[in-house]
């Protein structure tokens, strides 16, 4: 007997390349973005049996991403946020609730980042 166990999956500080930017002296510029990821599925299989397939592997979701937004155009983080959460989601229905955060380093010339972070769950 196993209770529902919840699993976080976090994809930490995934570094992009994409134009972002609504600013005329940020268009035609390639920047670094930051992408973390975190999500949840029901843990029951992962933690039964040791095997890959019990699992949301998250090196497929990562080049999924990776291919989707690098070398892409965006005007704004939230949109980006949001891009990648729609992948996230569509990725493996076992995904049961994602989080998604985009920081766009050095966007205000006197801070480190600015940053997005944007939420789904299954009902």
């Amino acid at each position: 007997w196993r209770p529902f166990i919840m699993i976080t999956i976090k994809v930490k500080n995934l570094q992009l390349n994409a134009e972002v930017g609504a600013f005329a002296h940020e268009k035609n510029v390639t920047r670094e973005i930051i992408v973390n990821i975190e999500y949840q599925i029901d843990g029951s299989d992962a933690l039964a049996a040791d095997k890959l397939k019990n699992t949301v592997d998250y090196h497929p979701l990562a080049t999924k991403i990776i291919e989707q937004v690098e070398g892409n155009k965006f005007n704004i983080i939230e949109y980006v946020a949001g891009f990648v959460l729609d992948i996230v989601m569509a990725h493996d229905e076992r995904i049961q609730k994602a989080t998604v955060t985009i920081d766009k380093p050095r966007a205000i010339k006197e801070s480190e980042s600015c940053s997005a972070t944007v939420s789904a769950e299954r009902k």
